[in-house]
């Protein structure tokens, strides 16, 4: 049988029951003041007060003692302020340097690229760990002082590039339009030189320093040959892949030149061993060892045309000039079968033809032919050049090898395409 409660023992069990509801929601409200002033709270807003001796009191403590701030703090510091004080953290400084006006730059500094694009600048004092460029827009003079590349050094303009202790594993020369002119000295090491243009280099004051080391000679894209006049240079190898007149100073000597291309050797420098493996050779420097590839002509001796002034640089002794080639006539500019076709008079090109096509304002093609051809394929045109004005210049050339000079251009009358459209 079950057991009665009397009113006494019912009223006691209520307060039990009620006790332990205020113990939960005591303990409960305990929880929500704690995680309300604990060290996750927002700033700005009032950090509710703890009990002493409560674990709740590491807030107060941590912000009494600032050094011992957490190091996630930090890049907070490192944010550029705009019109900080000095005290701020000082923004970190760009790995690329681009040089738009004249001046001198010369702080000693770590870069990953330097951009040059105005002449007379001075740049000193670099260590690049990529490239360096001297833009085609560059014109005037160009002073590079103890600077070391690791990558390679790109030369499109400037009218003198002077390079006193500069140490680089490639420097490629290539300007368009102006031959260039390039002086080294000082402590400087250029372990490979690309020339891809007409260029005058000259090595002066270089003490222990090995200076150029290895040349090549290669086409650039624009010129049919490159003249290059090398004073007071000394190479290791010099390998040239590309037509060329090449003047050797007195003070210059090449341990081995390699002839690829079509070459004149000419002036009063000195060259060890001659390899030839081209039929169109033709040297003025007596070499002490010449070596004739299987398959291919002698080079031809020929009497010497220069000497050499006060400054080592070669001059003509002949009186006679240069004949130059007459111009191309009735150069015709049309389109068959959607080919564009060109043809133009023959003259006595001893070299070849150079022609340039124009689509509008822009170059569209440039070829170089040494054949004789009655009508000469430039290319295949496409729907999208539909209504385009195309005009063609062509000019013969003349040969390092009987001091013959390049015609004047032949220009043809411009032609507007029309596509045939597809029925």
């Amino acid at each position: 049988m079950a057991r009665k409660y009397s009113r006494g023992e019912n009223v006691n069990l209520w307060i039990i029951v009620l006790a332990v509801v205020v113990a939960f929601a005591a303990l409960a409200a305990f929880f929500v003041q704690r995680s309300a002033g604990g060290p996750n709270q927002p700033a700005g807003l009032p950090v509710v007060s703890q009990p002493e001796g409560s674990s709740s009191s590491q807030a107060e403590q941590s912000s009494s003692q600032p050094e011992q701030e957490p190091e996630q703090s930090q890049p907070e510091a490192q944010r550029p302020v705009i019109g900080g004080s000095s005290s701020q953290a000082e923004q970190p400084k760009p790995d690329k340097l681009s040089i738009t006006e004249s001046g001198d730059y010369t702080e000693e500094e770590s870069l990953r690229q330097v951009v040059i694009r105005s002449g007379e600048v001075t740049l000193a004092n670099k260590t690049i760990s990529g490239d360096l460029f001297i833009m085609d827009e560059v014109y005037g003079d160009v002073r590079l002082e103890n600077i070391s590349v690791a990558g390679t050094i790109y030369v499109y303009g400037s009218d003198l590039l002077e390079m006193d202790s500069v140490t680089a594993p490639t420097v490629r020369l290539q300007r368009d339009n102006l031959p260039l002119s390039v002086l080294l000295k000082g402590q400087s090491r250029i372990e490979n030189t690309l020339l891809m243009c007409s260029a005058t280099l000259r090595e002066r004051g270089l003490g222990k320093s090995e200076g150029f080391v290895n040349m090549q000679v290669e086409n650039g894209g624009l010129l049919i040959k490159n003249n290059i006049t090398l004073l007071s240079v000394h190479l290791d190898q010099l390998t040239v892949n590309y037509n060329s007149r090449i003047n050797l100073s007195s003070g210059t000597e090449i341990k081995q030149a390699d002839a690829n291309a079509k070459l004149a050797l000419e002036g009063l420098g000195r060259v060890k061993d001659l390899v030839v493996r081209n039929d169109y050779v033709q040297y003025a420097v007596d070499p002490d060892n010449i070596t004739v590839k299987r398959g291919y002509e002698p080079p031809v001796k020929t009497e010497q045309q220069y000497a050499a002034d006060e400054d080592g640089e070669a001059y003509s002794l002949l009186d006679n000039e240069a004949i130059q080639l007459d111009t191309p006539s009735e150069v015709e500019l049309y389109v068959e079968d959607g080919f564009l076709m060109l043809e133009y008079s023959h003259v006595a090109a001893n070299d070849g033809y150079y022609v340039v096509v124009y689509m509008g304002s822009q170059r569209f093609k440039s070829i170089y032919t040494d054949v004789d051809e009655e009508s000469l394929q430039i290319a295949e045109l496409a729907e999208e050049q539909d209504g385009k004005r195309f005009y063609a210049k062509v000019k013969a050339l003349g040969s390092v090898y009987d001091s013959t000079e390049d015609s004047e251009f032949g220009d043809s009358e411009s032609i507007r395409y029309h596509a045939e459209k597809a029925v």
